[in-house]
């Protein structure tokens, strides 16, 4: 007894500060300590009345004692008996009270001014530290929470003492370098600085944990996978953006990277002096290309058009209205190329576009007739598609597609409704999306037959043939038939179908089906007349029911 209470007064300002002691007491403030004979110390004014409850020494200590003045005995403690409802508390073996501030005694806790050790998230000196529901303080972790964040939860590291690592700029926590936003989080995604953009993983590793320098392509950063070209700042690696210059399988070159993403152009991107473009390597369109026109597959999957311009010493796609070669062409804003055979409004007047790209006025925003089935003029006319998408949601059809017969131009437009991953029809502004999937040039009937009709069979060749050959093995140029209205005869209509029971064979009706012809026009009895290969398509896609809308 005497020893321990001598070791208490012993502490100074670490224990016991101001108590004057014998072997067998000591005095703090008002209160004396002593051992009573089961070894308990009790705690007493030095009138000899019992301590009851929490007692607040000068010197930052707590001590807490029961009716009888017995304090309790060291080590953890969970009690509601002292004025601050279920608490958690550490009476320290050295002093017999809770001792305010930190402590590694019985694990690194922080004791408040009230005797109670902290839990959850608490502030020492500005920096802030998070304890468990037991009140130890959490040590080399991540913490998750919303304390800085206004309810957004994000990660924390709690480093060796415990403070959260909270000042923004690279650091180097759990074994990875990270960088930490002005509210102390790792940033997760990309962020531009002046040196470039800092790309990090999913879990907020920065890039130099993977790569120094020069290129990489990888899904780390992305939820694709993309190429970056790294160049290190400082001791630090960032994604090189904008215009650059370097080496890719053993060839130098001129590089694109994103400004807010790092990404290494492979493709086109739309820039303020035109369309950038690269080949499939991200090598940017160069010297070898030279200024004026260019007409190739380089930078599409089919043939385009493009009028380059050098600016900066770096060849841009020509956007917009501009002339060359003394006329007018347009250039797509998004694409660079020059948009052929189409309709254009410009400032308010409408240009139809040759198969080359030269402008010319039209009073017709739908475009003039096509003189023949394998050219066609309008299939990117936004007026004349936008148009047929219009008509597909006043019309409807029972199912996903939608044929459209434009008898007047000899049109042949096919509509298919848009669904998304799941399955499900998308809408946009209430109304169902429609896509335009194919435009043919036709040769039709000589008789319309004008209206809302609906597919109710297919046969392999007609009523001559039902075969996609002839007798003398030569192709059947009328093979691949959809029909939409049942047999009919001397031009009267029938509303049943007609099958001859000797050969089996559908008498004729009016369908869609293949063409020998190669101009349009109306050279047949009644039916819609395409190409063979795209009459084919027809039979091998479209199902039953599908609605065939014939106007004029």
């Amino acid at each position: 007894m005497a020893a321990g209470l001598g070791f208490a007064c012993a502490l100074g300002a670490a224990g016991l500060s101001g108590c004057a002691a014998n072997q067998t007491v000591s005095v703090c403030d008002n209160v004396v300590i002593a051992q009573d004979v089961a070894g308990h110390y009790v705690c007493s004014y030095t009138d000899g009345s019992p301590v009851q409850g929490a007692y607040y020494a000068s010197n930052g200590q707590v001590f807490l004692a029961d009716g009888a003045g017995v304090l309790e005995d060291s080590g953890w403690l969970t009690s509601a008996d002292y004025g601050q409802g279920l608490q958690r508390y550490y009476v320290s073996e050295k002093t017999h009270s809770c001792v305010t501030g930190f402590s590694d005694e019985g694990g690194l806790h922080y004791t408040t001014v009230t005797g109670c050790v902290a839990r959850g998230a608490f502030t020492v000196n500005g920096l802030t530290y998070f304890a468990g529901e037991d009140g130890l303080v959490k040590t080399n972790q991540w913490i998750t929470t919303d304390t800085f964040t206004e309810g957004e939860e994000h990660q924390y590291w709690a480093g060796e003492d415990g403070a959260l690592v909270r000042t923004p700029g690279f650091a180097t926590l759990d074994n990875s370098t990270y960088y930490l936003t002005e509210t102390g989080y790792p940033l997760v995604g990309s962020l531009v600085t002046e040196n470039g953009v800092i790309v990090t993983t999913a879990d907020g590793r920065v890039a130099e944990n993977y790569v120094a320098r020069g290129w990489m392509s990888s899904s780390l950063f992305d939820e694709e996978e993309r190429r970056y070209y790294f160049k290190e700042v400082d001791g630090h690696v960032y994604a090189q953006v904008g215009l650059f210059e370097a080496e890719y399988k053993d060839k130098a070159g001129w590089f694109y990277a994103d400004p807010a993403t790092g990404h290494v152009l492979t493709g086109k991107i739309p820039t303020e002096n035109g369309v950038l473009l690269t080949d499939v390597n991200g090598f940017l369109a160069g010297s070898d290309l030279g200024v004026g026109w260019y007409e190739g597959t380089a930078f599409d999957a089919e043939p385009q058009r493009y009028y380059f311009q050098e600016i900066d010493g770096h060849l841009y796609a020509t956007t917009g209205w501009f002339t060359a070669d003394g006329n007018a062409y347009m250039g797509s804003e998004t694409q660079g190329y020059v948009l052929v055979s189409t309709v254009i409004e410009y400032q308010g007047t409408y240009y139809a576009a040759d198969e080359t790209g030269v402008l010319s006025y039209t009073d017709d925003p739908f475009g003039p007739n096509d003189a023949t089935l394998a050219i066609n003029t309008w299939k990117n006319n936004p007026f004349y598609l936008n148009a047929m998408i219009d008509l597909a949601r006043e019309v409807g059809s029972s199912t996903d597609y939608f044929i459209m017969a434009d008898w007047t131009r000899c049109r042949f437009v096919v509509l298919q409704k848009v669904k998304d991953e799941q399955g499900a029809y998308v809408y946009q502004d209430g109304l169902l999306k429609w896509v335009v999937v194919k435009t043919w040039n036709g040769n039709f009937g000589q008789k319309s037959y004008a209206g809302t009709h609906v597919v109710v069979h297919k046969m392999l060749g007609n009523c001559i043939a039902n075969s996609d050959v002839l007798s003398d093995g030569s192709e059947n140029p009328s093979a691949w038939s959809t029909c939409y209205i049942e047999a009919w005869a001397d031009g009267a209509r029938k509303e049943y179908l007609w099958q001859d029971p000797a050969t089996g064979l559908y008498h004729d009706c009016a369908s869609v089906h293949g063409t020998g012809q190669t101009t349009t026009g109306y050279d047949q009895e009644g039916c819609l007349g395409l190409q063979r290969e795209n009459a084919k398509w027809v039979y091998d896609t479209i199902p039953t029911g599908t609605t065939v809308h014939i106007f004029e």
